[in-house]
């Protein structure tokens, strides 16, 4: 359709006057630009003769630009979770490091003062561990049952573990399968190196008056720290405050159902992987007579890597 005489004679005009002021390779570019907009909105001629493109109006986001977006956030979020959930466990992880390297220091300060042996796990038949009392003054904490309980009301006494210096991750948060038991205060952080036998690093007294009938002298009492080896360790993660060594008490029963023997009791409690727990991705805290402490697999502790037991 041809346009009328009228329409020819201003786009003549209009023509005319932006050659007369505006140069000729820009009027190519202007016309490209003119010819390219299609349905766009037409340019406007200035009073000077220049031609100013009009900006149309801003479409919004389509659903399928939408939906990309949202996917993109969707695979960040994927990638950054992990990384984040990662982070948080090895901060966790250092805190409870730190606590079993303060647990170092206090065990050769109390052997120092008790002829270089360490303090027994357990005093008497039904006690759910005393070592963690006795080593608190020498953390800090004064309010041992030896000081301030004659008849040794371990509820008013601090607990290592539980009332101070407790690991960060819940006890008994691994895998769902144990039960924390919590008769006679017993639900810490931390145990020791126990056996029954006075094999291990921590043993046991009858009672705790000193003499040859009742007291450490007719329980197997604890080592020297002097006599432990550096392969065994004295204090790990656990449910409760000894943790039974394999070479006493050794693995009988599988509890997790994996079809390896983890477990010296077939009851259900505290008892799984005799009371070790790898509260941390599967690992668990050691610490070792020098006072390094190392993060140990679960696997390691049940086939008794590196002379564990």
């Amino acid at each position: 359709m041809k346009p009328r005489k009228r329409d020819r004679n201003m786009m003549r005009v209009s023509n005319d006057r932006t050659s007369d002021t505006v140069p000729s390779s820009r009027r190519r570019r202007l016309f490209c630009y003119t010819a390219d907009r299609g349905s766009a909105a037409p340019p406007v001629v200035s009073s000077n003769g220049l031609i100013f493109p009009q900006e149309s109006a801003r479409s919004a986001f389509t659903l399928i630009e939408l939906l990309v977006v949202m996917s993109i956030l969707a695979v960040l979020a994927a990638l950054l979770v992990p990384v984040l959930r990662t982070a948080r466990d090895s901060a966790l992880a250092v805190h409870c490091l730190n606590n079993l390297r303060q647990l170092g220091i206090a065990f050769p300060m109390y052997a120092e003062d008790h002829n270089d042996r360490l303090p027994p796990a357990l005093i008497g038949r039904r006690t759910a561990g005393d070592w963690l009392y006795l080593i608190s003054p020498y953390i800090g904490y004064t309010r041992s049952w030896h000081e301030n309980d004659a008849a040794r009301n371990r509820g008013n006494s601090e607990h290592f573990g539980r009332h101070y210096l407790p690991c960060p991750v819940e006890v008994g948060s691994y895998n769902g399968q144990f039960t924390v038991w919590d008769a006679w205060g017993s639900a810490g952080s931390y145990g020791v190196n126990y056996a029954g036998n006075g094999s291990r690093p921590f043993g046991f007294w009858e009672s705790n008056e000193d003499d040859a009938t009742t007291g450490p002298k007719k329980g197997q009492g604890s080592k020297k720290i002097t006599a432990v080896a550096s392969s065994e360790f004295l204090a790990a993660d656990a449910t409760l405050p000894y943790i039974y060594s394999p070479s006493w008490l050794s693995f009988k029963f599988d509890l997790d159902g994996d079809g390896v023997l983890d477990t010296s009791r077939s009851a259900a409690g505290p008892w799984l992987y005799n009371q070790l727990e790898p509260r941390h991705s599967g690992s668990a805290h050691m610490l070792f007579v020098d006072g390094s402490v190392r993060l140990i697999p679960l696997k390691d502790w049940l086939h008794g890597e590196n002379y564990l037991w």
